[in-house]
């Protein structure tokens, strides 16, 4: 599910990034995008990728997905917390490779 979720909010993106005013912005913003859907799919965790994919670009409620995924709200504090760091972690280290 969470794979599938990737291909229904990289159109988000598209669409979101798209609407920029002008060329540069748009290319920056696509770069961003990239880089983020980059990172997401180096992630092993699905249930990091799901609660980061629901939480920060679907903008789903923390209720929504806690009852879907059948968490607590401090449950999800940790597993949200958790996520951010493996993702920042993964970031951080794609950046470095690249330089």
């Amino acid at each position: 599910m969470a794979r599938e979720r990737l291909t229904d909010t990289e159109e988000a993106v598209r669409l979101l990034t798209s609407s920029a005013p002008n060329q540069l912005e748009r290319l920056l913003q696509k770069e961003k995008a990239i880089l983020v859907w980059q990172v997401l799919r180096e992630m092993r965790n699905e249930r990091d990728i799901q609660v980061l994919l629901r939480y920060h670009l679907a903008e789903d409620t923390k209720e929504q997905i806690c009852a879907d995924l059948g968490l607590t709200s401090l449950q999800f504090n940790l597993v949200l917390h958790r996520a951010r760091e493996r993702y920042r972690q993964l970031y951080q280290q794609m950046m470095h490779d690249k330089q």
